[in-house]
């Protein structure tokens, strides 16, 4: 969720509210959206411009839990699941929000934004399903589920999300955490240095503040599932604390509601703000507040079973606190004419002063949908235990409960169509296998134009597909029949001399190339091609840190030409082709030199496998899974297909660019070749235009007008003559 304001508030007071804490021999439970989106922010070197450096972001998922094992601490990982339908409007919303920062990145200002690539959640879960580390996915908002298992355990919760300092839980903010292990006094072991939240800290900062108005507190200042603008009349009669130094008006705010928050009850607060709410939407708001607050009581963990754990010795339940939205209607109707102004004169000499502060950038809408439960739900058993092993992405859930699909905003071209769009054939077979017996098209939200949302319809699939309750019979044989016809894929007999863990990826490549709006050229399939070699056979860097290598058998024509490449052309073209995973330094400082078109055609890429990996998943894996930070980096793709496309010969400079390294020439080709064989028609031929140079003809000019003029300046004889037209012929005659 997030409450406005509330993180800065806290900040702003660690030494108040926070503690010195070593984090060490416990449980960790882990808020794993938060996590992934931080771990990614805390890479300095990644180039969000170019789409994506996956094997960056991987190394530094790796580190991370390597962190947490040296200081035997054991992660518990929970992920947020569908989108509940009280939350729809403030998706919307972000992605609006996502799409305009997109649009401003470039190589110059991508150092001012926070933006993140299309696989980054995907890519995390894929990474902790390999590190067989203990993960689960929620039906819907995973923040509460998060709390109640923090208390449950009574261990620590990471997170970066203000909801938690409202929830009585053990909080660490991922911010405080050092990434380094230090050692326990007397050589015991190591710890994580880190800061410690605890709401008993927060409450003895303000004496008085009854632990039960705390959610009270979120509620007044909004978050996702209340709009701050329903308490507008409230706000208008607090009395707003003096203004300090730098302070802005919503951390004034804050600092207001805490303060009258002291002096009341749960209840005699409760009556006091639903009496400033406008009769008309008072009932309609005090059950929104019911069930926001409601959120914010822990209960009993329900995702203990999931993560097979014993609650031998861990804290029972703390009694459920009753909210009886009834009675404080009433109370507050017989209260109504009582005195309108909210909060008594402070003790202190600090300045009063009525009325809120308006943050003119604060978002003023409507927050007043119909209170209903979701759509729907999931009853095959065995589709949601796949679910919430995290063996399904979230959108499956969306689409099943709510027949909606959100396509996550990713940079590209805003000229060019929407780069998911040219995937709803897929998306349209993975809607037809979870609702087998349903003509309603399934609504997806996407970018139109420039930088707006727009509600499309899928088109109806009208293949012969398992149904969900289906998929746990499905032999592989028909999964791979069943992938081939959605993707329209006609050429069983390819994929027999592409090894196992590459041939989804080819898949998508295929895929991408008979696709793609515009035409996908020779520039960008040989790009993708070498990106795929160096990051699977080349740079031994990558082999050595990357701890999932994939052994492969076969005797297929390419897995021979793999095995083939020696350890000094290895070498020799990983030095040769390092230089392309770094920005030019001219890029840096100039936005004239990037071409977001090359970005736009690999965005098209990523959509396709993003899809194609969903679209496998569902129909349980025929195909061997591919971890795109094994494949993929958008610098060195960018760069290389930049290169590629000033030249006037791609084959011929390939051959020249890899010569060095005869085996490694040889591999590539080959790939090169199969893809040509195969898709010829679709692969688009731009050849650069040589630049002719000028010739070098001005001082040949130049001496020839000067002898020009030295002719009509004198005659046959040699005697000087004299032009009428120019009056400084008069000068040859000094």
């Amino acid at each position: 969720m997030g409450i406005r304001g509330l993180t800065t508030f806290i900040a702003q007071r660690s030494d108040s509210y926070l503690r010195q804490h070593k984090l060490h021999d416990t449980y960790l439970v882990i808020d794993g959206n938060s996590l992934a989106a931080n771990l990614y922010q805390i890479n300095r070197t990644k180039n969000d411009c170019f789409g994506g450096d996956y094997n960056k972001f991987e190394r530094t998922i790796c580190k991370f839990f390597d962190l947490l094992s040296q200081c035997n601490i054991i992660p518990l990982i929970v992920l947020d699941g569908a989108y509940e339908k009280r939350k729809l409007k403030t998706v919307y919303q972000r992605l609006k929000s996502k799409l305009k920062t997109l649009h401003q990145i470039d190589t110059v200002s991508q150092i001012h934004f926070k933006s993140f690539p299309l696989f980054l959640r995907d890519l995390f879960v894929d990474v902790v399903l390999k590190l067989q580390l203990k993960i689960v996915r929620c039906d819907y908002e995973a923040d509460c589920e998060i709390a109640c298992l923090g208390r449950t355990l009574n261990c620590p919760v990471l997170s970066y999300d203000s909801d938690f300092f409202v929830y009585d839980v053990l909080y660490i903010p991922f911010v405080s955490l050092v990434m380094s292990a230090c050692s326990l006094p007397g050589g015991e072991g190591n710890y994580v240095p880190c800061q410690l939240y605890e709401m008993d800290y927060f409450l003895k900062a303000y004496g008085g503040l009854n632990k039960s108005c705390v959610p009270l507190l979120a509620v007044l200042l909004g978050n996702d599932y209340i709009n701050k603008s329903n308490f507008n009349d409230f706000y208008s009669s607090l009395r707003l604390v003096k203004r300090k130094t730098q302070q802005t008006v919503l951390q004034r705010n804050v600092r207001s509601v805490i303060k009258w928050l002291q002096k009341e009850s749960y209840e005699s607060a409760m009556v006091k703000v639903l009496q400033k709410v406008p009769s008309s939407k008072r009932r309609y708001i005090a059950y929104r507040i019911k069930r926001v607050i409601q959120d914010y009581m822990c209960k009993k963990s329900k995702l203990v079973q999931d993560f097979d754990i014993s609650l031998t010795g861990h804290a029972d339940d703390d009694e459920e606190f009753e909210i009886d939205a009834d009675h404080l209607l009433q109370q507050s109707e017989n209260a109504e004419n009582k005195d309108d102004e909210v909060g008594d004169d402070e003790d202190d000499n600090e300045e009063e002063d009525k009325g809120i502060e308006v943050d003119e950038n604060e978002v003023d809408e409507s927050d007043c949908e119909s209170e209903t439960e979701e759509d729907g739900n999931c009853e095959d058993d065995w589709f949601k235990k796949n679910y919430r092993h995290c063996k399904y992405p979230t959108a499956f859930m969306d689409i099943l409960v709510a027949n909606k699909y959100f396509c996550t905003p990713q940079l590209e071209n805003s000229t060019n169509i929407c780069s998911h769009l040219i995937c709803v054939k897929i998306i349209s077979a993975i809607d037809k296998i979870l609702h087998p017996d349903t003509d309603t098209p399934l609504k997806f939200v996407a970018r139109h134009q420039s930088t707006n949302l727009k509600w499309y319809e899928a088109t109806i699939c009208n293949l012969k597909l398992p149904s969900l309750h289906e998929l746990s019979e499905l032999t592989e044989e028909s999964a791979r029949a069943h992938m081939f016809s959605v993707l329209e894929f006609n050429y069983d007999n390819f994929l027999t001399d592409v090894p196992g863990h590459w041939q989804l990826y080819f898949l998508a490549i295929i895929y991408w190339i008979k696709n793609a709006t515009p035409s996908v050229t020779h520039s960008h399939v040989q790009s993708l091609i070498l990106c795929m070699l160096m990051f699977n056979k080349l740079e031994p860097q990558i082999r050595a840190a990357c701890r999932f290598v994939d052994k492969q058998q076969s005797n297929s024509r390419l897995t021979n030409l793999l095995n083939d490449i020696n350890k000094s052309d290895a070498s020799q073209c990983c030095k040769e082709l390092k230089k392309y995973f770094d920005m030019e330094p001219k890029m840096r400082t100039s936005n004239k030199y990037y071409n977001k078109s090359i970005v736009d055609c690999f965005a098209q890429f990523q959509s396709s496998l993003l899809h194609i990996k969903y679209l496998n998943s569902l129909l349980n894996r025929p195909f061997m899974d591919c971890m795109i930070s094994r494949f993929y980096n958008g610098t060195f793709l960018y760069n290389m297909c930049s290169n590629l496309q000033k030249r006037t010969n791609v084959d011929a400079y390939m051959d020249t660019l890899l010569k060095i390294s005869p085996s490694v020439l040889k591999c590539f080709k080959a790939i090169v070749d199969m893809l040509k064989n195969l898709l010829s028609s679709n692969i688009m031929t731009v050849e650069a235009k040589r630049r002719r140079r000028k010739r070098k003809t001005s001082r040949k000019i130049s001496e020839t007008s000067d002898l020009e003029v030295q002719v009509d300046n004198t005659n046959n004889d040699g005697d000087v003559i004299m032009d009428e037209n120019n009056r400084f012929s008069l000068l040859n005659l000094v």
